[in-house]
C-alpha cells in the first residue's frame, strides 16, 4: 500500500510541477499578450499621428499653392502697372530735366549779365578815378 501511495504521491508531484510549469508558461504568454497590446496601441497612435500629419501637410501644400498663385498674380499686376506707368514716369523725368536745364540756363544767363554789369561798373570806377 505504501508503494501505491508513493506512486500516487509521485504522480501528484509530477502533475503539480507540470501545473506550475503551465502556470508559468501561461503568465509568460499573458505578459507577451499585454506587451503586444501595448505595442498595438502605440502603433495605432502612431498611425493616427501620421494620418494627422499627412492631412496637415496636404492643407499646407494647398495653402502654398494658393499663396504661390496669389504671388504670381500680384507680380503680373505689378508688371502691368509698371508698364502702364512707364510713359508717365518718362514724361515726368523729361519735364524735370527740362526744368533743371532751363533753370541753369536762365541762371547762367543772369549770372553772365551780372558779370558784364560788374565789369562795366569797374570800368566806370576806373574812368572816374582817372578823371
Amino acid at each position: 500500500m505504501k508503494q501505491v501511495k508513493d506512486e500516487v504521491q509521485n504522480q501528484f508531484d509530477c502533475l503539480d510541477k507540470e501545473l506550475q510549469r503551465k502556470h508559468k508558461e501561461l503568465r509568460t504568454q499573458q505578459d507577451l499578450v499585454q506587451e503586444l497590446r501595448e505595442s498595438l496601441t502605440e502603433l495605432k497612435n502612431d498611425k493616427l499621428k501620421l494620418s494627422s500629419d499627412i492631412q496637415k501637410r496636404e492643407r499646407l501644400d494647398e495653402q502654398l499653392q494658393k499663396l504661390t498663385n496669389s504671388i504670381q498674380i500680384l507680380k503680373d499686376e505689378i508688371e502691368h502697372d509698371k508698364q502702364s506707368l512707364e510713359p508717365i514716369i518718362v514724361k515726368e523725368i523729361f519735364e524735370k530735366f527740362l526744368l533743371v536745364f532751363l533753370f541753369f540756363h536762365l541762371d547762367g544767363h543772369r549770372n553772365e549779365k551780372q558779370r558784364k554789369k560788374s565789369i562795366n561798373y569797374r570800368k566806370r570806377e576806373e574812368i572816374i578815378r582817372i578823371n
